[in-house]
């Protein structure tokens, strides 16, 4: 819920929550959230579920890197 800043995406989120579309950014928040927490299975949607991740990225612990080595053949075979 943090990413969502903007009043405009805030009053589409109402909206699509069925809540009302009306009022300041810190009211709108206030809304939708209080609507998330009283409705736990709304966790089941998939349009909203984004909305319950508590980080979009992960660190990994492990030694491992993110990313992995790419082998590129560059032979010509005729």
């Amino acid at each position: 819920m943090s990413s969502y800043k903007r009043k405009d995406d805030l009053i589409i989120l109402a909206g699509a929550l069925g809540l009302k579309t009306v009022g300041t950014v810190s009211k709108l928040a206030t809304l939708i959230k209080s609507h998330l927490s009283d409705h736990p299975d709304i966790r089941l949607d998939p349009r909203f579920a984004g909305l319950f991740l508590q980080n979009k990225r992960r660190r990994v612990d492990n030694g491992s890197s993110l990313t992995s080595s790419i082998t590129v053949d560059t032979s010509v075979s005729t």
